[in-house]
This record gives C-alpha cells, structure tokens and sequence, in this order.
C-alpha cells in the first residue's frame, strides 16, 4: 500500500477543520486519509493554549516534521566541498537550479559532486547553509505551496463528451459551493444545467461535506437526468469515484484555477450573490429564503434561451422541477 506524509497544505485543513469542532474521522474522509494517520498527527502535534485547551499548529507541526526527516543526516556525513560550492555561488547570486545544472560540467568525473536544486533549497528553507533565504533567493523565502492530488485518476475536461460542450442535451451539470460568512463552516451547494440553466441550491451545514454532495446528486438524479457533473478540484467533491461507481454518473474536473472552464456555474454564483451577499451567514438564512431564490431564477426569461425561462426549457423536455432540500 503506497503512503506519503502529510503535507504543509493538509495540515492546514486539520487546523481549520480542527477548529470548526469536527471529529478525526470527519477530518480523515475530509483529506481522503486513514483516521489513524489524523489521529497520531493530533496526538504528536497538540499544544496548551494560553486558556490551558489543546490546541493544533499545523505551522509548528510541519517544522518538527522536517526536523525529524533530516535529523539522520549528521554533520559527518556531509560533503563539506559540495557545500563550499553551492554557498559560494548562491553568493553569487545563482539560483540553485544553476547550481544544480552547472556542477556537472564543473566536476564531470567526480559523482560527490551532484546535488538536485530541490535539495539545495531544502538546505536553504531548514538552514543547513551559511546563507539566508532572505539574502540569496530572488523570492526572498516563500515557499510555492505543495499541490494536493485529490482527484487521481479523475476525468478531465478534455474528455468530456461534445454533447456536453455543446449544450446538446438536458442532463450535463456543473456544480460548485458559497461558502458562509468567515468562521462558519455552512454553505450552499449550487447545480446548474448546461442547457436549460435550471439551477438547484441546497443549504449544507459542512461546505466541505462529500456526503451532502453525494446525496444532492443523488436527490436530483431520481427527478431530473444527471447524465455528468462538472466542479473543480475543492475537497467536497473528492467523492466523485463513490457516485461513478455507485450510480454511473461520470465526473469530468476542471484545471487548478481555471473556474472559466465551468463559466455557467460561476454566472450563477454571482446571481446568487445578488440574494445572498458576501458575507451572510447561512445559517441565520431560512430555508424558505433558499427556495424563493432559486424559483426566482429558475423562472427569469433569459436571452441566452430566447427569453424562456429555465424552468419551461426544462419541462418541454422532461416536464419535472425540483425543490430545495437542506441538510
């Protein structure tokens, strides 16, 4: 079984979700992690808070975690001339990928001589180096933030199938979540059919919940065909192999940043924004408010469809409309 540790970025999402009062398990499925691995992490990595309650510093925690990886490597073992090299040309204002590529034109015979320029920025980061970040690198010490593959395997925009594209059918969905107002961990999930702009919007009390995107797929399918989805690559939506599995409904992922890539969402997020603004606390909202909205938009002539409305494209080819639900 293949196992990599935990990275900067995961041990930040133990903090927040930490924080919002969730247990280890929710945190594990959260991450797609095993609870034990959650659960040592806490363990090794909690500290008293000035009020005397546990608490997570995911900060503190990664930098004992790289302190513990290269504790094995003694001074002894060192090469002292690679060192010489690489501190005397970072000197000399060179990055460490120059470093890296040069020292073996400099040294062609001698292989103690080799270095990868990730690990001369590692010596760098965890000050195994007579220099300083600061002093010798262009970006003055930050650190790129490590990427998180959580959709292995996942289908790609690329191939999602040209009826889709095109808007040919009824059926093709994006979907995407608002998130509340700061130190709230509710939502709304929002769904919008390619074609008809039919919209669905269901309050969750866990916007980062896989189990309520997984049953609001499965709600919507049993009234209205769910022939695709398309989101982004947030953690709610790590679910995505149980519903292909499950219910045969395929996920296509859109590119890291890339949110023109599912542009009928995002349109109908700012749509949203004009019942719900930016920092509204779902919570406070009734879900009778939710439902107003959505019919609302579900019945507004659009130019895009000939100023029908979504909800007649829709009836005219399936002759169903859903309501909202809340978890």
């Amino acid at each position: 079984m293949n196992y990599s540790h935990l990275t900067l970025e995961e041990r930040r999402e133990i903090f927040i979700l930490r924080e919002r009062k969730l247990g280890v398990r929710a945190i594990a499925r959260a991450l797609n992690r095993n609870p034990s691995t959650i659960s040592r992490e806490l363990a090794r990595n909690n500290t008293e808070s000035e009020n005397g309650n546990s608490q997570y510093s995911y900060l503190q925690a990664n930098e004992r975690y790289i302190n513990q990886l290269h504790r094995q490597k003694n001074e002894d073992s060192r090469n002292s001339a690679l060192e010489q090299y690489v501190v005397s040309r970072l000197l000399q204002r060179w990055s460490p990928e120059q470093i890296s590529g040069r020292i073996e034109i400099d040294y062609p015979d001698d292989t103690s001589m080799r270095v990868s320029f990730a690990t001369i920025y590692r010596w760098i980061h965890t000050r195994q180096l007579d220099v300083s970040a600061e002093s010798v690198l262009r970006r003055r010490g930050r650190r790129p933030k490590p990427k998180i593959n959580r959709f292995p395997g996942a289908k790609t925009m690329r191939s999602r199938p040209e009826e889709a594209s095109k808007r040919e059918r009824i059926g093709d969905w994006e979907m995407d979540t608002i998130n509340s107002a700061k130190r709230d961990c509710s939502g709304i999930l929002t769904m919008c059919d390619r074609k008809s702009r039919y919209c669905v919007i269901v309050y969750t009390r866990n916007s980062k919940s896989q189990w309520a995107v997984k049953r609001t797929i499965e709600n919507l399918s049993a009234m209205i065909p769910v022939r695709s989805v398309t989101t982004d690559q947030g953690v709610e939506f790590s679910c995505y192999k149980r519903v292909e599995a499950e219910h045969g409904i395929p996920f296509y992922v859109c590119d890291p940043k890339s949110p023109w890539q599912k542009p009928v969402i995002e349109n109908l997020n700012g749509l949203i924004r004009e019942f719900f603004p930016r920092g509204t606390n779902f919570r406070n909202v009734d879900e009778s408010e939710f439902q107003d909205a959505m019919e609302l938009l579900n019945n507004r002539p659009r130019k895009c469809l000939k100023w029908k409305t979504p909800t007649e494209v829709l009836c005219e080819s399936e002759g169903k409309v859903v309501g909202s639900e809340t978890f």
